[in-house]
């Protein structure tokens, strides 16, 4: 299996006017102690029209509703400020790449028993340490566009910021804006986990780095992918 990339670019909330007034999100103490890390999501659809599997629309609106609604998940745009305190540059965007699993049925590669040939539908290997030093962005995005024109979502979420519950709220909202359903977007609420658990300044690294080793020691590791 072949996984060609179509193309990169930096995917932008539509409203940048309207993210420039917001303050930094700050982290709570828990975002902080969380080491930087991707988890994935991988969301598989058919193409109910078989006979045309041209998706250069639906990827038009797909990336339009998108920007919409990183304009109110504009914390998800943005990039991990100095200090480790908050999330801010909110106009800096997500990455989006698209690619083309040549030869390939989506049908065919859902009876794969290769679990590790997920990776492929992913912009980040995931569950990795990555390196602290680096603006990394909090959420990427690669889709990738089977034979039979199936698609599948590869989202790469940063820990440090995404759970299961904001997952659930931002993916709702997203899903309303492609289907043109406005009335059914979920507002988030960004403030109420900071508010309740402040962050310290200095960040506690001593803390940190504790959790950093549990997360990433290879037998604890394995256990939690197993889980």
């Amino acid at each position: 299996m072949e996984v060609r990339i179509v193309s990169r670019e930096l995917l932008k909330p539509s409203s940048p006017e309207t993210i420039q007034t917001k303050p930094p999100h700050s982290f709570c103490l828990f975002d902080q102690l969380t080491p930087l890390t991707f988890c994935p999501i991988i969301l598989f659809y058919a193409n109910p029209d078989h006979s045309n599997p041209n998706l250069d629309p639906f990827i038009r609106r797909l990336k339009r509703s998108l920007a919409e609604t990183l304009t109110i998940y504009y914390p998800f745009s943005g990039r991990t400020g100095p200090r480790n305190l908050a999330i801010d540059s909110f106009d800096a965007g997500i990455p989006f790449t698209l690619t083309q699993v040549v030869d390939c049925r989506l049908s065919q590669f859902l009876k794969r028993k290769e679990t590790e040939l997920l990776n492929l539908l992913l912009s980040r290997q995931p569950f990795q340490k990555e390196r602290s030093d680096v603006d990394a962005p909090v959420l990427e995005l690669q889709v990738s566009v089977f034979s039979c024109g199936g698609i599948a979502f590869g989202w790469s979420l940063s820990h440090k910021l995404i759970d299961q519950s904001t997952i659930t709220s931002f993916l709702s909202t997203f899903s309303a804006l492609l289907r043109g359903q406005p009335n059914d977007v979920v507002s988030p609420d960004f403030a109420q986990a900071s508010t309740l658990f402040p962050p310290r300044d200095p960040s506690p690294e001593n803390f940190l780095n504790l959790m950093e080793t549990l997360w990433f020691t290879g037998e604890l590791h394995n256990q939690a992918i197993r889980v």
